[in-house]
């Protein structure tokens, strides 16, 4: 099962939508305006993401640079700077890991971008309860240890209804053997 691979945005419109890389070599290019919002990068486990602080109008884009190399990018609405005057443009660049928690803090649906894939219902709660032993052991080694234990616990009842079945079939396999 791969990950996603590509841009990702938010606007005011949409919270998370994402564009594959494949999409944006084919020359069919993002091209979005919107007030808040961000553009990021996914690939596996890490995420690039540009995030605009201003009042204006950002566009955000991609581009097939050739060779297989994309861009993907925004822009803002130019700034007239008078001669003795200043301003100030801010935005954030997030440049690592996928972490959730420290990712929402930075924007609004940021950490949308971690793929949990199409089994998310069960991803996630195993994910906060794995955090939640790590918070307790301090090392992610003996909770990994620990949330293994807990799942398997979960499974006992099925896997002795498994065994107690397979114990029953290999009874009846023998009796039918020495029948014939």
């Amino acid at each position: 099962m791969h990950t996603f691979r590509g841009a990702a945005y938010s606007t005011s419109e949409s919270k998370y939508e994402k564009y594959k890389f494949d999409t944006i070599v084919d020359n069919e290019n993002l091209n979005v305006s919107t007030k808040d919002g961000w553009v990021a990068m996914l690939q596996q486990y890490f995420t690039t993401a540009w995030v605009p602080h201003n009042a204006g109008t950002n566009s955000f884009y991609t581009a097939n640079l050739g060779n297989g190399v994309v861009a993907i990018g925004y822009k803002s609405q130019p700034v007239l700077v008078q001669p003795g005057q200043t301003d100030k443009l801010e935005s954030i660049l997030w440049v690592g890991p996928a972490i959730q928690d420290k990712m929402a803090a930075v924007a609004p649906h940021l950490d949308l971008t971690v793929d949990y894939g199409w089994l998310w219902f069960i991803s996630q709660p195993l994910f906060k309860l794995l955090k939640f032993i790590h918070s307790f052991l301090g090392n992610w080694g003996f909770s990994i240890i620990v949330i293994t234990f807990i799942v398997r616990g979960i499974m006992y009842p099925l896997t002795k209804a498994q065994y107690t079945s397979m114990a029953k079939m290999r009874m009846l396999q023998a009796e039918d053997s020495g029948n014939a």
